[in-house]
C-alpha cells in the first residue's frame, strides 16, 4: 500500500507541476533597434492574459525618450500598458502607464545601459486571458547631455509657408500616416530636437513653446 500511495502521490505532484508549467506567466524579452539614420522606430506585437514583454533599449545618461503605446485590436477591452523600468528588475521605473490617462511617457534617463519598456494588461484583460493587439512608437531625439550633466543648446525655429487661412499639423510621428496632435500657424517658434527622412520627405521632432512643452513632428519645410 505504501508503494501504490507514494505512486500516487508522485503522478499527483507531477501533474501538479505540469499544470504550472502551462499556466504560469509568459515573459518574453524583446531587443529594440533602430533603423540606420532613424531616431526611432515602432513596435507592434500581441499580449495575451498575464503576459508581459519586455522591449530593452541600450541608452546613454541623459538622453530623453518619447513612447506612446496605441490598441490596435482587442477580444476585450484593451487595457494595456506600459512601464519603463530597469531591465531584469520589477522596481526603480521611470513610468508607470497604468497611472497615466494618455498612454505616452518622456522619459531622461538617468544612467546608461539596458532599459525596458514592459508591456502588460490590467483588469479583466488580464484575468480573463484576453488578447490585445499593440503599437509603441518609440522616439529618443538626437543628442544627448555633456559631461557638466547639461543639455546642448536646442535650436529654436519658426514656422513659414502655410498656405493663408490654413495650418500646419503636428503629427504623433515622422510621416502623415501618424496621428493628428496639434496645430501651429504662421510665426510661431518651436524647439528642433531632430530630423529625419521619411516617405521622400523630411520630418523633424519639435517641442511648443508653451507651458505643456508639447512634442510632435512637422515637415521640414514649413520650418524656417
Amino acid at each position: 500500500m505504501s508503494d501504490v500511495f507514494h505512486a500516487i502521490r508522485r503522478a499527483a505532484l507531477a501533474g501538479a507541476l505540469a499544470l504550472m508549467a502551462t499556466t504560469a506567466p509568459a515573459q518574453e524579452q524583446v531587443t529594440v533597434r533602430f533603423p540606420p539614420g532613424s531616431s526611432g522606430t515602432t513596435i507592434n506585437g500581441t499580449i495575451i492574459g498575464q503576459e508581459y514583454i519586455d522591449y530593452v533599449l541600450d541608452v546613454g545618461a541623459g538622453q530623453t525618450m518619447i513612447a506612446t503605446l496605441r490598441v490596435t485590436g482587442t477580444n476585450g477591452h484593451g487595457s494595456a500598458f506600459f512601464n519603463v523600468l530597469p531591465a531584469g528588475k520589477d522596481y526603480d521605473g521611470l513610468y508607470v502607464g497604468s497611472m497615466d490617462d494618455d498612454s505616452t511617457a518622456e522619459v531622461t534617463f538617468p544612467t546608461a545601459g539596458k532599459w525596458a519598456i514592459r508591456v502588460y494588461l490590467m483588469g479583466n484583460d488580464k484575468d480573463a486571458g484576453k488578447t490585445v493587439g499593440y503599437a509603441i512608437d518609440v522616439r529618443i531625439p538626437p543628442g544627448k547631455s555633456g559631461a557638466s550633466g547639461q543639455a546642448p543648446a536646442v535650436p529654436v525655429a519658426r514656422v513659414a509657408g502655410v498656405p493663408a487661412n490654413d495650418l500646419l499639423n503636428v503629427r504623433s510621428g515622422p510621416g502623415t500616416e501618424h496621428g493628428v496632435i496639434g496645430a501651429l500657424t504662421n510665426g510661431d517658434q518651436v524647439k528642433r530636437l531632430g530630423c529625419e527622412s521619411h516617405g521622400g520627405s523630411e520630418w523633424c521632432m519639435i517641442e511648443m513653446m508653451t507651458d505643456m512643452h508639447e512634442r510632435g513632428w512637422v515637415n521640414r519645410r514649413y520650418l524656417q
